[in-house]
């Protein structure tokens, strides 16, 4: 665990900032009839707060299946924790996008269990730009999503281009190093003792 304290304050941060933003997000709705408060909107692009409660996964995928993807996610921070804990701590965007994963991870499922299986989403994105229907059906391109959706799919793109850049994280740069830093005199001196 030596080296990877900043990653721990890091999923702290992110669990807090998505819960804490769930709570103010929803607390201001709650006055709202409509449940829909505009918060930036030009003439290209519009953020709402629109209060939703999602039984899917992220962005809305699998309405309906909030109980099975609770254990789903439960497993998938399983993996997430079983990866933290078996990298090194110089593999740091592979931690950063573990943490980031975890942190989004552990609200969602917070809110999976102490929410009736339904995650609270609250941030809705619009760009004005898009056309507004398609074949005849209205076409929002974002789902409603929240700070924990946001931070997993920043990770998992964080993690992507980490395996593309580096699949052995850099295990073979860290193995030669360490050769490195043993010189024949060091290695004999120290079968000595």
């Amino acid at each position: 665990m030596k080296g990877k304290y900043p990653y721990l304050i890091l999923m702290l941060m992110g669990v807090a900032l998505d819960l804490g933003t769930k709570e103010w997000a929803f607390h201001q709705t709650q006055q709202e009839i409509a449940f829909r408060i505009p918060v930036v909107q030009t003439e290209y692009f519009k953020l709402d707060w629109h209060k939703v409660e999602n039984s899917g996964g992220m962005f809305g995928v699998g309405q309906g299946l909030g109980g099975v993807l609770r254990y789903f996610r439960l497993a998938a921070l399983g993996l997430v924790v079983f990866f933290f804990l078996r990298t090194r701590p110089y593999a740091r965007l592979f931690l950063t996008s573990l943490s980031l994963i975890f942190s989004g991870a552990v609200g969602n499922l917070y809110d999976s269990f102490f929410n009736e299986g339904k995650v609270r989403d609250f941030i809705e994105v619009y760009l004005n730009f898009m056309p507004e229907c398609i074949f005849g059906k209205l076409f929002q391109p974002w789902p409603t999503f929240n700070v924990a959706d946001s931070m997993i799919l920043i990770g998992a793109s964080l993690l992507v281009i980490q395996l593309f850049r580096d699949p052995d994280l850099g295990e073979k740069k860290a193995d030669r190093e360490s050769e490195d830093d043993h010189s024949p005199g060091q290695v004999v001196e120290e079968e000595q003792q």
